[in-house]
């Protein structure tokens, strides 16, 4: 999840493309004034009436994009929030071993070195720590369904 924070950080921030709302709409609205008052000057200047509304739509696109990309990236870091508090309330050597295995990629040997522990041991936490996470999942979906 952390992976695809970083490139939802990085597609916002660095959306060059799309401005902000207010700057749109003032666009939008200079370009249609200007195609309606005086259409051979604005021919000229943005080439045909169809040329300006692809314009105009473009812009409009690449804001819409950006505000898909930050509620997506407000969802996400909502979900790692969540998966970091719960593994939180596990505590102890049971989150610790869920750290390594999946926030830091680590392998089961390498964890259960670095928890010293046997790898059957590990195996047996890692299956409850999964069973613990999906109870608590499974509670706060089936919650906010009533």
């Amino acid at each position: 999840m952390k992976l695809k924070e970083a490139q939802l950080q990085y597609e916002v921030k660095n959306d060059v493309l799309a401005n902000n709302h207010n700057d749109i709409l003032k666009q939008t609205a200079f370009f249609i004034c200007a195609a309606e008052k005086d259409k051979d000057k604005a021919a000229k200047q943005y080439g045909d009436i169809t040329d300006i509304y692809a314009i105009i739509i473009n812009r409009l696109q690449n804001a819409w994009r950006k505000e898909e990309l930050v509620s997506a990236l407000n969802v996400l870091q909502f979900e790692i929030r969540r998966l970091e508090l719960y593994v939180d309330l596990i505590g102890g050597r049971h989150a610790q071993i869920i750290r390594l295995l999946y926030f830091d990629c680590r392998s089961m040997s390498d964890a259960a070195n670095e928890v010293q522990i046997s790898l059957a041991l590990l195996k047996k936490i890692k299956k409850e720590c999964l069973d613990l996470l999906t109870e608590m999942y499974g509670f706060i979906f089936n919650y906010q369904g009533d």
